[in-house]
């Protein structure tokens, strides 16, 4: 991974200016190969602050030509870190909104575990098959069981408030 490039600060009048040090060229290659509907995106390299924008413009590039299903291959990504994981969520909302999806396949294992940790990893690998809920009523939310802690904070006159004499433990 690259250090992302800090600014720098003017320097006193009178002295010159320090040299800059010359900005790391993008260590993330794409690759992509369209059939039909769907494209095939294989990013080589590293995926972070530095080289995300590559990402988004390469798959924002999938939606604009009409792809429908982009899988992206992973498995030569060395490394991904949150920036990458942002755009790979963008672009899978995006995607998804506009009837496509976006497939990620073969992430290393810190990769996999970032997306696990973010539970991100579903929403990464919706399929062409994944059946979309039907429009309909919305549905009630399901109405969680409250801890003991949270029954014995309950007001008066709440339903989940303790029965009088009731004993809590």
């Amino acid at each position: 991974m690259t250090p992302p490039s800090l600014p720098s600060l003017p320097s006193p009048p009178g002295l010159p200016s320090p040299p800059r040090p010359p900005r790391a060229a993008s260590l993330l290659h794409v690759h992509r190969r369209d059939t039909k509907n769907r494209a095939l995106i294989t990013f080589t390299g590293e995926i972070d602050m530095s080289s995300a924008h590559l990402v988004r413009e390469s798959l924002a590039r999938c939606r604009r030509d009409g792809i429908g299903v982009i899988d992206v291959d992973m498995s030569k990504v060395t490394f991904c870190d949150c920036s990458g994981l942002n755009a790979f969520l963008e672009a899978s909302t995006l995607s998804y909104a506009a009837g496509g999806f976006l497939r990620l396949q073969g992430p290393g294992p810190l990769t996999a575990r970032l997306f696990q940790l973010t539970g991100s990893a579903l929403l990464l690998s919706r399929s062409p098959d994944y059946q979309r809920p039907a429009a309909g009523p919305a549905r009630s939310p399901v109405r969680q069981r409250e801890s003991p802690a949270a029954q014995r904070c309950a007001g008066p006159g709440d339903p989940n408030s303790p029965k009088e004499g009731a004993h809590h433990g």
